[in-house]
């Protein structure tokens, strides 16, 4: 039995990291930063400092058909497009080193695509905790990626410091508002995109062993709380990706790539393994209970060597353990109640490669 589910899930691994495959090159697009799907058409922009526009683009004759231009929205630094109902949403709050305090998403109506100098909505809005402005590579004031409700957008930081994707909500209002920080989810991945359908979240972006690998994260998104974790896995590619924005499709993932590394930027998609979404994959490795109250148990029937981290929202980390018993039960007393994030991840045999199986909400009691 131990065997069997030990090869079930390097299968599953395996499966993961094929059916990834070019669609076409963006050649007119080569800083490609973000992408949606409006009525099976994709419409894509391009990275700050180049026009500000969208463009139209024609999958099947990679080529653009049509162009959005805008009045009143400069591209200072453009890193998301998004959607919801009726809008449309740019996200032009790309602050690599955390000094910018003119953060902004410029709005407009979905029915206004194709339209030249569109008038748009500008919302505004800051980080309430943010008071050092001074130039920081390592800033933890940077996003890349968002998604729209009709009440509320969604922004994801990119994180450089420690690689916790921190979600804040923002009304959906013209206004000038403090991005409120309403949950967090320890990734292996600097996150560049997102795209939501229904209640279903992609993340994606590139791992942080500088060499661009393209990670993609599934999983279940309500009112702006990460509440299940389908899947995390880097993505196989003939090589190094600049992944900047995802979208979703019925058992597939499309994804778009800046050009780097004497690669033209590029539409991707990934295929998902059959059922992934519905969980008949189960996880390899149980943590419980949960809620908990001084301690937790650890069911690792496969043997797998494992790190297990207990993060607040914050990203402050409460306790790493490592572990490749069957069963192992571990105290927890001493950290004090709430809601925490628990993240598992396996370890390769020569401890140089962490690859996370799963995340969770842990209430501790």
């Amino acid at each position: 039995m131990r065997n069997g589910l030990l090869i079930a899930f390097l299968l599953f691994s395996a499966m993961l990291h094929a059916q990834v495959r070019k669609i076409c090159d963006l050649v007119a697009i080569p800083e490609v930063s973000g992408s949606i799907l409006v009525n099976q058409k994709i419409w894509c922009m391009p990275d700050g400092g180049n026009a500000a526009a969208l463009y139209l683009f024609d999958s099947t004759q990679c080529q653009i058909t049509d162009t959005t231009t805008f009045a009143n929205a400069g591209n200072e630094d453009w890193e998301e497009i998004a959607q919801n109902s009726s809008q449309v949403f740019i996200g032009d709050f790309g602050n690599n080193d955390g000094v910018r305090k003119n953060l902004k998403i410029f709005r407009f109506n979905t029915s206004q695509l194709g339209s030249k100098n569109i008038v748009c909505d500008t919302i505004t809005f800051f980080y309430p905790k943010q008071t050092n402005f001074n130039a920081n590579i390592l800033t933890i004031y940077d996003c890349e990626a968002m998604v729209a409700g009709d009440d509320s957008i969604y922004i994801f930081s990119k994180s450089y410091a420690d690689a916790l994707c921190r979600i804040y909500k923002i009304p959906n209002k013209k206004g000038h508002f403090p991005a409120e920080i309403i949950d967090s989810i320890q990734l292996n991945f600097w996150v560049t995109g997102a795209s939501i359908q229904g209640t279903e979240l992609a993340l994606v972006g590139y791992g942080f062993n500088g060499k661009l690998t393209p990670a993609l994260w599934r999983g279940k998104f309500i009112h702006g709380k990460i509440t299940a974790t389908n899947y995390q896995k880097s993505l196989a590619t003939n090589g190094p990706l600049q992944v900047e924005s995802c979208m979703i499709l019925p058992n597939k993932v499309l994804f778009t790539a800046e050009a780097s590394n004497g690669e033209n930027a590029a539409l991707f998609e990934f295929i998902e393994p059959v059922n992934i979404i519905s969980g008949a994959i189960k996880k390899p490795i149980i943590v419980s209970p949960n809620p908990s109250m001084g301690h937790i148990t650890i069911s690792n029937p496969s043997k797998l060597n494992i790190e297990i981290t207990i993060c607040t929202m914050e990203g402050k980390i409460a306790r790493i353990l490592y572990t490749n018993s069957v069963i192992q039960t571990v105290n927890i007393s001493y950290i004090p109640s709430g809601v925490y994030a628990l993240t598992v991840s396996e370890i390769s045999t020569d401890t140089s490669i962490k690859s996370i199986i799963y995340s969770e909400k842990l209430v501790i009691e």
